[in-house]
Formats: C-alpha cells, sequence, structure tokens
C-alpha cells in the first residue's frame, strides 16, 4: 500500500486552512446573525406569545421559555454551519469532494436554517408542530446530511 504523502499533506494544508477561515469567520457570523436576526425575532415573539418565563442569549444558541396550555416549552435556536459542517466540509476536503459539492453543502445548511426559521414562526403563530419539526431537522436531518455529503463522496471516488 502506496501512502500519498503530498497529497495528504496538501489536504491536511487545505483543512487547517478551511478551519483557520471557520473560526476566524464563520463563527463570528454565525454569532452575529444569532444576535442581531434570531434573538431580536425571537424576542418579538413576546407580543404574539404573551407569556414568556425566561429568555437566555449566548453567541451560540438562543433559548426562551414560555408556557403553554399550562406546559413549559423551550424554544431553541442554534444557527446551522456548526460543528458538523466543519466535519463534513474537512471530510469533503481529503475526498476532493470538488467546488460543487463544497457549494451544495452550503447551501443545504442555508436552506436548512430557512426551513428551520419558517418552522420557528409557524410555532409561534399556529402550531406548535412547528416548534418539533424545526427541532428534528436541527438535531437529526442537517447532521445527517452534513455527513451524509462526506459518505456520498467517498463512496463516488471508490466507484471511479
Amino acid at each position: 500500500m502506496n501512502i500519498d504523502i503530498p497529497y495528504i499533506a496538501k489536504r491536511v494544508g487545505w483543512s487547517a486552512g478551511f478551519t483557520f477561515f471557520y473560526f476566524l469567520v464563520i463563527r463570528p457570523l454565525r454569532a452575529l446573525y444569532s444576535e442581531q436576526f434570531v434573538w431580536e425575532f425571537l424576542l418579538s415573539a413576546q407580543r404574539s406569545i404573551g407569556n414568556i418565563t425566561s429568555a437566555f442569549h449566548s453567541p451560540r444558541h438562543v433559548l426562551i421559555t414560555y408556557i403553554s396550555n399550562g406546559n413549559e416549552i423551550v424554544l431553541s435556536h442554534i444557527p446551522q454551519l456548526g460543528f458538523f459542517f466543519l466535519c463534513g466540509m474537512i471530510g469533503l476536503i481529503f475526498f476532493k469532494g470538488g467546488r460543487k459539492t463544497y457549494i451544495s453543502l452550503v447551501l443545504f445548511q442555508v436552506i436548512v436554517e430557512l426551513l428551520v426559521f419558517l418552522l420557528f414562526w409557524l410555532g409561534i403563530h399556529y402550531t406548535v408542530a412547528g416548534f418539533i419539526i424545526s427541532d428534528f431537522l436541527m438535531t437529526y436531518l442537517s447532521p445527517l446530511g452534513c455527513l451524509g455529503f462526506v459518505v456520498f463522496v467517498s463512496m463516488r471516488r471508490n466507484a471511479d
């Protein structure tokens, strides 16, 4: 078995560069999005809900707790482009995913974020099912999709 040292060194370099970019650019943008957009949106929902018992915000997530029909419900939002996105991109870098695959992964994350936000809005104004589905998307579908891109590229590469 031959080990291609230049290939591995190049991939490690690209991965380190992307990780550096992630922590210097993407992560602060996620925090800004969470503070300026999501936090303000969920606080404005207080007028619709009317009985928020607590609100918490950090750069990583937003939590709002309120009472509905005697039950305490927690709204939680963690912006996309997080840890699983980073793992997916590094995996794609090692398997030479190609520009279309990188763009597809970013678009997948943006679409999930838009869906989660839409479902939050539905949950606030119409039905609790919006919260349940958005939680499913953030907890299961998004990580599965990010890592699924790596598996897809790996299988495609092995087939060639």
